[in-house]
């Protein structure tokens, strides 16, 4: 089994558990990770977003 399956089974067991996807995620990767994922997702589309608005 790879890390991220690992990882996976951890966080898809949390939430089997009753935690939401932001605890489990948190319980698995370290206090705060879902909000980093958020953020950094939030920035990478918006990033994507401006850089397609220039290609027109």
């Amino acid at each position: 089994m790879t890390a991220s399956q690992k990882i996976t089974l951890a966080i898809a067991k949390e939430l089997i558990a009753g935690r939401t996807a932001a605890e489990a995620f948190d319980a698995v990767l370290g206090s705060g990770s879902w909000e980093k994922l958020a953020s950094d997702l939030y920035d990478t589309m918006n990033t994507s977003a401006a850089h397609a608005a220039t290609k027109h």
